[in-house]
């Protein structure tokens, strides 16, 4: 990589991402500066909260960095690309969050100084954004009885695992009493009207493979990935979640699926609570999310581009 990408760099430190309230060290933005500074890369840390990344953002126009660096979870990431996207530069990822989604689609490493590693000696490229109701996405929305019902912040900084478990359950146990919404789904070829208690609405499609996280193997498709479950009973959500274990959940027969430059979604309701890319939002019916195809450019791994 050209070090002029490093001429300007910031990194954006989330302070309560996951990765940041687990760690043993007293300052991870330290750390990440002296990761940096051992691969001479010169880097400005500015550490924010959460509910002010997208302010300090929308303020770097007067200053326009060369390359602005994601240090946090995908809400993270997500603000960042949008920065990103409006002073045409290019985005970097340093996985600090609790799933990482964006992350481990890309096969960044999970272990900071070997993403700064990867990071200091990749290249760009371009990938897909997805949109819902203008709100830009690099992973995934989801609608239905996780946003309503399982979400919460309480859970920020626990362990993927420990976050995976307890949706799990926690849904096994409410599900049969969630009252499933009536939506209408309109893609370019096909209209369907569905019953359904929980919608992804992925950016690029999902892989069919075994594991307990959702795999990509696509970024500049030009596509969303629309996943629409009808399964209502624990049974049916336990052979769901075996089916999805060992990767045969595309298969599954209560599971709708299509792929699309754009999906509209209609409800009788006025709103619908939405988690986009793990951050919480209340949008107003209709729902129009888009793939905006290669308006991102990203510093990914080298040896996997």
């Amino acid at each position: 990589m050209s070090r002029d990408l490093f001429e300007n760099a910031i990194v954006v430190l989330n302070q309560d991402a996951g990765g940041v309230i687990n760690s043993a060290t007293e300052s991870p933005g330290k750390h990440i500066e002296t990761f940096f500074e051992k691969r001479k890369r010169k880097v400005k840390l500015m550490e924010v909260p959460p509910t002010e990344i997208e302010t300090v953002l929308s303020e770097l126009s007067g200053t326009v960095p060369s390359l602005i660096i994601a240090a946090g979870g995908d809400g993270t990431v997500s603000a960042c690309a949008k920065a990103a996207i409006d002073l045409s530069v290019p985005l970097g990822i340093l996985p600090m969050g609790t799933f990482n989604h964006v992350a481990r689609d890309m096969k960044i490493p999970l272990d900071l100084e070997e993403a700064i590693d990867a990071l200091s000696e990749g290249q760009v490229s371009s990938i897909d954004v997805g949109s819902v109701n203008g709100r830009q996405f690099l992973s995934a929305c989801v609608l239905g009885f996780y946003p309503d019902k399982i979400y919460t912040d309480e859970d920020r900084g626990q362990l993927w695992w420990h976050k995976i478990s307890r949706y799990f359950f926690t849904g096994l146990r409410i599900l049969p009493h969630y009252r499933p919404m009536n939506l209408r789904f309109e893609t370019h070829s096909r209209v369907f009207r569905s019953r359904t208690s929980f919608v992804v609405i992925s950016n690029n499609p999902y892989l069919d493979q075994a594991g307990v996280m959702p795999a990509k193997e696509e970024f500049d498709s030009g596509n969303l990935g629309l996943y629409v479950s009808t399964h209502h009973t624990r049974r049916e959500l336990m052979e769901a979640g075996k089916a999805f274990l060992l990767g045969s959940l595309l298969e599954n027969p209560d599971l709708k699926t299509e792929k699309a430059p754009q999906v509209t979604v209609y409800s009788r309701k006025k709103c619908l609570k939405t988690l986009v890319d793990g951050e919480l939002f209340n949008f107003t019916t209709p729902l129009t999310f888009n793939s905006n195809h290669c308006s991102l450019q990203v510093v990914r791994p080298v040896k996997l581009l």
